[in-house]
């Protein structure tokens, strides 16, 4: 009998960090799940590791790094069950994280995604505090997310709250909803997927929450960040915003926010290349250009099909997207720090 939710830990070289995460999974109060490990090509023994210690674990291992929204696909596609939960390999779960999360999606039919609430994993220094790495995310009309109550310390009170988007950490997804949209756009690689996918959860008219009573410890892009350079992360961060403007607004909307968005790109290059005097990274701005140009008719026919599908209109949308551009806002911090 398949169970009612599949659990996807998403892994590359993460040996050190699944301990973690597989201890906090077998130890949760709702237990009526099934957990795969997907390995993204990893080099450091991460399936020999978990074969001999987790053993419940089932594993699916690629001959070569997919990035997380092909991997993510490949492992949905080899399971079964009424509900996914998306779990990064730097996650450790409260114990009552996967009951919450369950429980939502059982209660409200209209939420598509319900995302966890994500701590730092280490107390704050300064406050001897847990300090909210994000309570899911918030947009703004170029399509630049904003961890919601980054690093404020977490006293909130437990609530079902709506957001834009979900990050990847640790969310749960229902499964005829991710096969109807053909779960993650596998020309991401990584990076921005996670904002793509919620929003064309929200085109069919469903909802995206974060249930703060879900809540899990977070060891920052501890995977990410030693495996490529910053510029190479620019790169698939901006390639994919542009590609999820171009697939998901309507015709009208893009005329009116794409000239903005390129006047905005046009000064971040200049920012790198001329203030901080780092070419590579307005390189790969420039290199997203590219990319979206090389890959636009791909793009024009994936956005036939959301357009199609799609049953809510922009007006709704941009309704709860933030209309500054939260870039803008990041430089400005920056300069003045």
């Amino acid at each position: 009998m398949d169970s009612k939710v599949v659990i996807i830990v998403l892994n590359y070289n993460g040996k050190h960090l699944l301990n973690n995460c597989l201890i906090s999974l077998k130890n949760q109060s709702y237990k009526n799940f099934q957990t795969w490990l997907l390995d993204n090509a990893s080099r450091d023994k991460s399936v020999s590791y978990v074969i001999k210690k987790y053993p419940w674990v089932k594993i699916i291992k690629n001959k070569k790094n997919d990035g997380t929204a092909k991997a993510s696909n490949v492992a949905a596609q080899k399971t079964k069950s009424k509900y996914i939960i998306f779990i990064s390999n730097d996650i450790r779960l409260d114990k009552n994280c996967l009951k919450h999360l369950v429980k939502t999606l059982d209660d409200n039919k209209q939420v598509g995604i319900c995302t966890s609430k994500l701590l730092r994993i280490k107390k704050d220094k300064k406050t001897k505090k847990y300090l909210i790495d994000n309570l899911g995310g918030d947009l703004d009309i170029y399509g630049f997310g904003w961890p919601r109550k980054a690093l404020e310390i977490n006293r909130l009170k437990s609530r079902l709250e709506n957001i834009f988007f979900s990050y990847g950490g640790c969310f749960i997804i229902r499964r005829n909803l991710f096969n109807k949209l053909g779960g993650y756009d596998p020309k991401y690689f990584t990076l921005g997927d996670d904002i793509d996918l919620s929003w064309r959860v929200r085109l069919l008219g469903y909802q995206i929450a974060v249930n703060s009573s879900a809540f899990v410890y977070h060891k920052i892009s501890a995977t990410l960040k030693t495996a490529f350079p910053r510029s190479q992360k620019r790169y698939w961060s901006e390639r994919n915003c542009l590609r999820t403007l171009l697939k998901n607004y309507e015709t009208k909307s893009l005329l009116l926010i794409l000239p903005k968005y390129f006047v905005l790109e046009a000064m971040e290059i200049g920012f790198w290349l001329l203030l901080q005097k780092r070419p590579k990274i307005a390189l790969a701005i420039i290199r997203s250009f590219l990319w979206n140009l090389f890959n636009f008719s791909n793009t024009l026919k994936q956005r036939a099909k959301i357009q199609k599908m799609r049953i809510i209109n922009d007006k709704e949308i941009i309704k709860i997207m933030l209309k500054k551009s939260l870039k803008l806002t990041k430089y400005k911090l920056f300069l003045n720090s």
